[in-house]
């Protein structure tokens, strides 16, 4: 780990100053230190516990039976399928298998396999605001706070916990992305390799975070090939077609999953909804009108207040507890940059990234309305929406002008 981590720093020198790296690290890691010890003496216990638990019983397995632990991971055979707890549920499964290699390393240590996994979120994160500063190296205190000092950001992509994977691998996957688009014309074998890991890592973990990215990332894509190869240069041209792209490469999409059938996908949201309506306190819950899993109609009627909740709920004020009020004035912040960015953040960003201003809306307000409506529960809320919140934050402090003052303050 030491090792991994001077070479992270020696990667990172020139573009992101060392003490920002250091610094990203320690918070990470306590950041999942920390989560550990909420899910152990506040929570009383949680998935994060129960997916350690399960992996101690894989890795006992390596130890007694070298030959059906590599079976169980390769093809999910042997009687310890039986004993595992997620053994129905295909991402948590795979998450089990790796903390279960971690735990190799670790001998079954639940903090030093939760460094880890801290240290790999840290990286894919680290390595997209490399790309970023190269891109806009005006704009490193929007980056920083985006993706590597937000204090949700830092929590909940940290420790044992699937956030953790998906953020990380989606860092290294839009870092990948960024580098493409404005430095490199072919990607190089290595770096194919590599982005297919971290799409099966991001598919395997959060297959909807994946989906929705994937989605973005190709519809950016061929937009831009196409403005270049046939010179468009109207704005208004340029997001039309991303847009009727996107809206194609949604009914791709939309055949990965069953979940994300567009037939079923009414159902899966309205029963998600009503399970976790049963499961949770009215106040820590969002109540929608009418939410049937009929047909689409009742989906698009609670669509708006299902953004906002996505994006700023809890409220400050919503549910007593501690936690919810950390959450409420965190997302105060979130609104009131938001306000400000509102009317800036297309002028002040050029042609090329109009397409990624308008690929990250689609992102975020597509994953805000989806997680809102399918997990209505504040605090499941919290911890999922660091799915887009790094997005959403860059969106709105790249060119907004608090933070350029600011910017412009600490140089």
């Amino acid at each position: 780990m030491g090792l991994f981590i001077w070479r992270l720093i020696k990667s990172l020198d020139g573009v992101i100053p060392r003490k920002v790296v250091i610094t990203t690290l320690i918070l990470k890691i306590l950041g999942g230190i920390g989560m550990g010890l909420l899910y152990s003496y506040y929570y009383a216990g949680g998935d994060t516990f129960i997916y350690f638990s399960e992996a101690t019983r894989v890795t006992t397995l390596f130890r007694e039976d070298i030959a059906t632990y590599f079976r169980f991971m390769a093809f999910n055979e042997g009687e310890i399928m039986s004993q595992l707890v997620y053994f129905r549920q295909p991402r948590a499964l795979f998450f089990v298998k790796l903390v279960s290699l971690v735990n190799l390393v670790t001998y079954d240590n639940y903090w030093l396999t939760s460094v880890f996994f801290s240290v790999f979120s840290s990286a894919g994160l680290l390595a997209f605001a490399k790309k970023l500063l190269q891109r806009y190296p005006g704009s490193r205190t929007a980056i920083f706070v985006s993706l590597l000092y937000f204090p949700s950001v830092v929590f909940w992509s940290a420790g044992v916990i699937k956030e953790a994977v998906a953020v990380g691998a989606m860092g290294f996957l839009l870092a990948s992305f960024i580098d493409y688009l404005f430095h490199k014309k072919h990607l190089s074998f290595y770096g194919a390799l590599s982005d297919v890991g971290m799409i099966y890592l991001l598919w395997s973990t959060k297959y909807y975070y994946a989906g929705l990215l994937l989605l973005v990332i190709v519809s950016i894509a061929i937009t831009h090939v196409v403005i270049r190869k046939i010179n468009l240069k109207s704005p208004l041209y340029q997001v039309a077609l991303q847009l009727f792209l996107s809206a194609l490469l949604l009914l791709a999409v939309s055949r990965l999953h069953p979940n994300f059938y567009l037939e079923r996908m009414p159902e899966v949201i309205a029963d998600n909804y009503h399970t976790y309506v049963e499961l949770s306190s009215p106040e820590d819950i969002i109540h929608y009108r009418n939410l049937t899993a009929a047909d689409w109609s009742s989906i698009l009627y609670n669509s708006p207040m299902a953004l906002i909740s996505g994006l700023f709920r809890p409220f400050i004020g919503e549910g007593g507890q501690w936690h919810q009020v950390l959450a409420g004035m965190e997302n105060l912040i979130l609104f009131f940059l938001f306000v400000l960015a509102f009317f800036q953040i297309s002028q002040r960003l050029d042609n090329k990234s109009r397409l990624l201003v308008w690929g990250g809306i689609i992102y975020c307000v597509g994953l805000a309305v989806f997680l809102a409506l399918s997990t209505p529960n504040f605090g499941t809320l919290v911890r999922y929406k660091v799915g887009f919140l790094p997005i959403l934050l860059l969106l709105i402090t790249m060119g907004n002008p608090f933070i350029e003052k600011l910017n412009r303050l600490i140089k």
